[in-house]
């Protein structure tokens, strides 16, 4: 395969994984728009609060693993220069989540 196929084949499943991220939070705000607004059939608030927090704290614990920092890995001499970026993304998710909720 030439490079430029591999190419624009990732560039293709890089724009469904964007489409997909935006297009599917949307369709079920639109779909299901009480399943956003945090309340219970009676109209009180319900318990999302705890899952912020726990999306929260899961993701500042990827952003300090994501920064440097070895307190907690287990093993921090086998780390290598891959897992700082994939801490990161898993971190913006984490606290995207948290935000969301």
């Amino acid at each position: 395969m030439p490079g430029w196929e591999g190419a624009l084949i990732q560039f293709s499943f890089i724009g469904m994984a964007l489409g997909l991220a935006l297009a599917l939070p949307a369709y079920l705000r639109r779909r299901r728009p009480k399943a956003f607004t945090a309340r219970g059939a009676d109209g009180t608030r319900t318990a999302v609060s705890w899952a912020a927090a726990v999306a929260a704290i899961v993701g500042l614990t990827w952003l300090h693993w994501a920064v440097g920092d070895t307190l907690g890995v287990a093993h921090p001499a086998e780390r290598n220069t891959n897992e700082y970026p994939l801490s990161g993304v898993g971190a913006f998710w984490a606290l995207a989540g948290s935000a969301a909720v």
